[in-house]
């Protein structure tokens, strides 16, 4: 295999002025084994190998810039850290370099942008890291920096080498770098660290070739799976500087016996649900170098868990008695409102509705709805069905109450008359004329006593009457109580009487709402009174008035 690469990349180097092939030096080195990749930084851009069908593709970074050493050469990488599918890299001249292995592009972030400086501060030679979100930096002439990721801040620490080479971190947080004037060893303690530097440290996991989405697991104790997640691969490596020949790692998870794995790779098969414990050992010559472990959970649904399903089935009983209960409880309330319902519906068939409706206004309505269902718009057909349903509705409500309030009875008086006027062929003028100082919220009335005096005036007065028909309810307050007028200017009661002789229509609200008056004031704090006067003119009847009049006792 490194055969093969060398013989597709070291190709048609081109010589610099220095006189060096620079466009094949390989400053990285970097295996993707979830993809079968393996990326390569040189001289000339990122190189990125597939050992599954042997393609090769070379990313590059437009916004280059020369420099007199290396001439036009601007790709000069030194190797870098991996964190969540992004290569961090010192570079020659262009600063901090980002490479997306995902989307495959570069980034750069410049320590001087404005790129004037003299000599240039974007000169980096090496990245170590310190954890999974702070690298240091070294570089000509302005040393060490630290630099955060991912947010990117890079921060300049003045005391440092001129110039250094690749790092690590002793067991007291010092940094030691090789430089050209010898080792150098920071005086600032760069890192916290309790005994020693762990070293060891767990990389980017895996399930079935997809990443959990972790960069480095190393300051991670535990870590969470899905219930189909039943296996991990991971890489494992030793920050320090080893003798990686004489490296070999050995894990235990659980009680299982420990299993030694000669590579970085590390893979569990056939995790159990429920939480396991990993143990990591590194060893160099036989001599332990570091350790670390690792709780893992693979996460049991609700619904699975044995407890749960107890407690589901006991709530599952629960609920189906409860139901049982709630059935038992709704059929006796359902052969109780069918038992009240009937005993009501006898008692309004028995009192005819205790005479609060002729029944030849319900018979005429329903005719009206099923000629207004027919002839008029849908619009008009439900508005009056409306009106006729909530005057229905009230005298139902109301069919045990003996006395309402006023404005209830004007309510419901309304109601009736606009049903009215949409059943009579002819129209007429209704006025209601209230005295302001007429409490008709503290007022009582029987209920629906106004509506027979009405039905007259409609029906056998104005009914017949040519020309203008009015009809006024006038309501006017005195000392103890209260005075209702019904006044029509229709044909008048004798012209009436004879136009209907020897007709089936009889109107016998009168006579019931007089005994009703008998009744109710016998239990009400109310004297009720009504009478009926002749309008005469000339000798000539112009209509009827009803005089209703309640007084407190």
């Amino acid at each position: 295999k490194t055969h093969e690469i060398k013989q597709k990349y070291l190709t048609n180097g081109e010589k610099e002025e220095s006189g060096g092939e620079t466009n094949h030096s390989i400053q990285g080195v970097y295996p993707h084994y979830v993809d079968s990749l393996l990326l390569i930084q040189a001289s000339d851009g990122m190189h990125i190998f597939n050992s599954y069908n042997g393609t090769h593709n070379t990313y590059t970074y437009d916004d280059l810039i020369g420099n007199e050493y290396f001439g036009k050469v601007g790709h000069w990488f030194y190797q870098g850290e991996i964190r969540n599918h992004t290569i961090i890299s010192s570079t020659w001249n262009m600063g901090v370099m980002h490479f997306d292995i995902l989307k495959r592009e570069f980034s750069s972030l410049l320590a001087d942008p404005s790129r004037k400086l003299e000599p240039n501060r974007n000169i980096f030679k090496s990245t170590t890291a310190l954890n999974d979100s702070i690298i240091l930096l070294t570089g000509a002439p302005y040393g060490l920096h630290v630099y955060q990721y991912p947010s990117r801040k890079l921060t300049h620490i003045k005391s440092g080498p001129y110039f250094g080479h690749q790092g690590f971190i002793d067991s007291h947080g010092h940094m030691w770098l090789g430089q050209w004037e010898g080792p150098y060893r920071s005086k600032q303690k760069l890192a916290e660290t309790s005994g020693k530097f762990r070293s060891l440290q767990i990389g980017e996991m895996f399930y079935r070739n997809t990443s959990l989405g972790y960069g480095s697991l190393e300051n991670i104790d535990s870590l969470e799976l899905f219930e189909h997640q039943d296996e991990l691969k991971f890489f494992v490596n030793l920050t320090q500087s080893y003798n990686l020949d004489s490296v070999y790692y050995r894990y235990k998870l659980d009680h299982q016996e420990w299993r030694n794995s000669n590579t970085n790779i590390i893979e569990l098969k056939e995790l159990f649900l429920g939480k396991h414990i990993l143990k990591i050992e590194a060893y160099g010559d036989e001599v332990l170098l570091d350790q670390k472990q690792m709780f893992i959970n693979r996460f049991t649904p609700w619904y699975k868990k044995w407890t749960n399903i107890l407690l589901g089935s006991f709530l599952f009983l629960g609920l189906s008695y409860l139901i049982y209960l709630y059935r038992i409880k709704e059929i006796k309330e359902r052969e109780r409102l069918r038992a009240d319902y009937e005993i009501k519906i006898a008692k309004l068939n028995a009192q005819a509705l205790r005479s609060k409706m002729n029944p030849h206004f319900i018979f005429n309505t329903l005719n009206s709805i099923k000629h207004f269902s027919i002839f008029k718009s849908k619009e008009e057909t439900s508005e009056y069905i409306t009106d006729f349903s909530t005057l229905i509705r009230a005298i139902l409500d109301s069919s045990d109450d003996n006395e309402i309030q006023l404005r209830e009875e004007i309510d419901l008086l309304k109601t009736y008359i606009r049903i009215e006027k949409n059943r009579f062929s002819d129209v007429f003028n209704v006025s209601f004329n209230i005295d302001e100082s007429l409490d008709i919220d503290y007022q009582m009335i029987p209920s629906m006593i106004l509506q027979p005096f009405v039905e007259n005036a409609i029906w056998h007065g104005l009914r017949y009457k040519d020309g203008e028909k009015i009809l006024e309810v006038n309501l006017s307050a005195f000392a103890n109580g209260y005075v209702c007028e019904i006044i029509d200017n229709g044909i008048g009661r004798v012209a009436s009487a004879k136009l209907n002789a020897g007709k089936s229509i009889k109107s016998k609200g009168v006579n019931i709402s007089m005994d009703r008056i008998t009744q109710t004031q016998k239990n009400s704090e109310y004297n009720y009174t009504f009478s009926i006067e002749d309008l005469y003119q000339d000798d000539l009847a112009i209509g009827t008035k009803v005089i209703f009049k309640a007084q407190k006792k």
